[in-house]
């Protein structure tokens, strides 16, 4: 099985669930919460490389925690863009999912 369906399975396993979503960016840290209701699989070819070839969807009701508070989630969509190298560990509750990019902590609420 390759790694963007492991990930895919494990969301898709927590559907309709709270899931608290950490990403650890160079000295950034951003929280998502959202209760999870589809999960997609994108690939995209981009000939400059901006873009991730592979982009894992999360669709689904929730906020956003900005320095302002909390804002709803934009589109009631979140982005987990995987890039060339990356990693994924996960248990039945948490997931760890490290890119070259950044570091995010899956976690399902009660």
């Amino acid at each position: 099985m390759h790694q963007p369906e492991i990930i895919q399975g494990w969301l898709s396993e927590h559907k309709h669930q709270q899931l608290r979503i950490t990403k650890y960016e160079e000295s950034d840290q951003d929280i998502t919460e959202m209760k999870l209701q589809k999960v997609t699989i994108a690939h995209h070819q981009d000939p400059e490389e901006y873009l991730s070839g592979t982009v894992i969807l999360l669709n689904g009701e929730g906020w956003v925690q900005t320095a302002a508070g909390s804002a709803p989630l934009p589109g009631n969509t979140y982005e987990l863009a995987l890039t060339d190298h990356w990693s994924v560990d996960t248990t039945d509750t948490t997931m760890h999912l490290q890119t070259d990019r950044a570091r995010y902590t899956i976690t399902v609420q009660n």
